[in-house]
């Protein structure tokens, strides 16, 4: 079973192990419990799914939209702005055409950003470079 198990995704495990546990019947929670490693409460969570026929759940991906947290510049709308001004005397390159780069490490303009005020790790800081060249 545990096999199997590693070869889906979360919200398959959840179901399998909760009909596997409906098929049980009482006590069968704790018992794939102890079998799986599985918590409890998520094998009550997958059977309450499956008694509500799936709905609200989604076909194309395994969780909900909205889950994860929130962008660092959805939370720090001014890290941005900070950003540039740390980059445009290090910017390199043609200005007119599409080949610039930047002078400074990632790691360098994270540290940088933290003296400022804004955390933000160096693939954070990447990705927001990245964002600003792909515009």
């Amino acid at each position: 079973m545990n096999l199997l198990l590693s070869r889906l995704d979360e919200q398959q495990r959840r179901w399998y192990v909760a009909l596997e546990s409906q098929r049980v019947g009482h006590g069968g929670d704790r018992l794939l419990s102890r079998i799986t490693g599985m918590p409890v409460e998520t094998i009550r969570r997958g059977r309450r799914e499956l008694d509500a026929s799936l709905t609200g759940r989604p076909g194309d991906r395994v969780r909900l939209a909205g889950g994860g947290r929130p962008a660092v510049e959805q939370k720090d709308p001014t890290i941005e702005g900070t950003l540039r001004s740390l980059v445009e005397a290090e910017t390199g390159g043609d200005p007119m055409g599409e080949q610039q780069w930047v002078r400074r490490s990632l790691h360098h303009l994270s540290q940088e950003l933290s003296n400022h005020g804004h955390e933000a790790s160096p693939m954070t800081v990447g990705r927001l470079l990245k964002k600003w060249s792909t515009r």
